[in-house]
């Protein structure tokens, strides 16, 4: 058996780089904390990473363990980035809000849902 290898081996470039769209994605302040703890948490993946490093050999659990270490530190400043942009972000206007804002404006308001095919109805036009 090769003791390089974790036992449960996964690809430290791929994970980062979905942790990192996971935070990125994050559009409110539930999201963002969701996605911190899918990476950072107890059940998190880079703490199941941390985790298996006690299978390897010494140094190829210090390369790892350094590697874990560059993804954390990266994932946690990508959420803090994100925590001050959201904080820096308008919030949502209200839907109904915006409506009664043009009625009282004389103005109409209008939402239109373009779609080529329905749940129910199926396809709805061919040629869209």
């Amino acid at each position: 058996m090769d003791t390089n290898l974790s036992p449960d081996p996964v690809d430290l470039d791929r994970l980062k780089d979905d942790l990192l769209a996971q935070v990125s994605a994050a559009a409110d302040s539930t999201a963002r904390e969701s996605a911190r703890v899918a990476a950072l948490g107890k059940k998190g993946a880079l703490t199941q990473q941390m985790k298996s490093l006690g299978g390897l050999d010494p140094e190829a659990r210090r390369q790892r363990g350094q590697a874990l270490n560059a993804i954390k530190a990266a994932v946690a400043e990508a959420i803090e980035a994100r925590k001050a942009a959201l904080a820096d972000s308008e919030p949502p206007r209200g839907f109904l809000e915006a409506l009664r804002r043009h009625e009282a404006q004389d103005r109409f308001g209008l939402i239109a849902e373009i779609k080529k095919a329905s749940p129910s109805r199926g396809l709805i036009r061919e040629d869209f």
